[in-house]
């Protein structure tokens, strides 16, 4: 019963709180490439544990006050804010930047995954943004107001029970996820292997069969390299160029109070909808309510690559997304994408030309420039060479990305049916709406 709940002040239930050091406390200076990580903003806005800056045992000695522990929440408080993540067991020791705050949960009354299911939640998220302060650049508010933040506690029997329910939903999320990822990486390592290294070409200029494959396919390469603007390719292939290949349109320009709830509008993938260096993450989408143009819509065949990059690192500009069939005809892209609709004439198939710019991804993160927002121009796609392989060849890649794509749509509707289910039981669990 929600009688059994109970109402806490934040500051109530936390050991710490922990926002991170001054920049002059941690210099670039200092920051090296291997060593003691240093958890940024990106490892709670996107849940990750990839590193880009590291620190000497000297230099995380007189830092260890900023050191993460197991159980700690680690939350974005500056930009993107309310964003949550969880350290777990196997996380490396590190600590934090002066964009994150840790949260160190009092274990004796609140478990710390609940805490953390909490803030993924709307009340949780809201009562960290609503009071955040800044104009240009919003921050978190200071401590002594997030710690008057009021939370209501179910009894730790309870908070166990709501917590194995979320986990249970997030296991079978990362199920997913980790066979989307093997899937992925087999029909990446399949196209370098043909269409990056030449492994048949090169297996037949030794005279011998190229190895897994058939005599009918080997037969398809031939057996000698050409010089070419991108190095030795194989002889007869050709290159051409991107704006040659494609009609190129630029996304729906918007304005966040044209923004709505899912349901009340049509979808709209976004920078969001992006996975670092190429594909579709399924809880990046936004919906809008507003009149657009049919030239806006998703096709299938469609592929998009970001024009624009927020990022330190630039881990999203110039990346690729083929959109799952199931928004095919009933969403739309943001202003900060290209569509690229292969032309009729044409004979390359979406499958070729995502993995293309997926692998090369490199070259339009080269020619992007900016200070704060980093771009590279519509012009650009004007001299981006693409190899293009005979006919055949291409064909017998599509299909088997075509049968890669059936399994990638049915793991995204999976996915999304979870993330649904998941979010609409979050609010009403952490409130005790819902009985457990």
């Amino acid at each position: 019963m929600t009688s059994e709940w109970k109402e806490f002040l934040l500051g109530e239930i936390l050991e710490d709180y922990i926002r991170g050091p001054f920049g002059s406390s941690l210099k670039r200076g200092e920051m090296q490439e291997e060593g003691i990580p240093i958890y940024e903003q990106q490892n709670a806005i996107y849940d990750h544990r990839k590193f880009r800056y590291y620190i000497n045992d000297e230099k995380f000695e007189a830092m260890k006050r900023f050191k993460v522990q197991e159980h700690d929440l680690i939350i974005s408080c500056s930009g993107t804010i309310g964003k949550v993540s969880i350290i777990k067991e196997n996380d490396p020791v590190g600590i934090i930047s002066q964009a994150l705050l840790i949260l160190r949960p009092n274990t004796s009354l609140v478990i710390p995954e609940f805490l953390f299911y909490y803030f993924s939640s709307h009340y949780g998220y809201y009562d960290l943004t609503s009071v955040s302060s800044g104009s240009v650049q919003v921050n978190v508010a200071n401590r002594k107001i997030i710690e008057k933040t009021k939370i209501r506690l179910p009894p730790i029997s309870k908070q166990i029970v709501i917590v194995n329910k979320f986990s249970s939903i997030d296991g079978m999320l990362s199920n997913q996820k980790n066979s989307l990822n093997t899937t992925e990486q087999l029909i990446s390592a399949f196209f370098r292997s043909w269409f990056i290294d030449f492994d048949p070409v090169k297996a037949k200029s030794e005279g011998k069969l190229p190895y897994g494959m058939d005599e009918e396919t080997a037969a398809m390469f031939p057996d000698s390299f050409e010089d070419s603007e991108l190095g030795p390719i194989p002889t007869g292939w050709r290159i051409e160029y991107l704006a040659d290949l494609c009609d190129i349109q630029r996304g729906f320009s918007y304005t966040g109070a044209s923004l709505c709830e899912q349901g009340e509008g049509i979808a709209m993938i976004n920078l969001a909808s992006f996975v670092e260096g190429g594909g579709y993450n399924h809880i990046g989408l936004k919906y809008i309510l507003s009149e657009y143009n049919e030239k806006f819509s998703i096709k299938r065949g469609d592929v998009f690559i970001a024009t624009v990059d927020l990022t330190p690192g630039l881990r999203v500009v110039g990346s690729p997304l083929i959109a799952p069939s199931s928004l095919e005809n009933e969403s739309i892209f943001s202003q900060d994408l290209l569509r690229l609709r292969i032309k009729t004439d044409k004979k390359i198939g979406c499958g070729f030309l995502f993995h293309w710019l997926k692998i090369r991804r490199g070259i339009l993160k080269q020619w992007s420039s900016g200070t704060t927002v980093s771009r590279f121009p519509i012009s650009a796609l004007n001299r981006y060479p693409v190899l293009i392989p005979p006919r055949e060849i291409l064909q017998r890649f599509e299909n088997i990305f075509d049968h890669a794509q059936k399994f990638f749509d049915l793991s995204q509707t999976k996915m999304t049916y979870l993330s649904l289910t998941r979010d609409s039981l979050l609010p009403r669990l952490m409130s005790g709406e819902l009985e457990v």
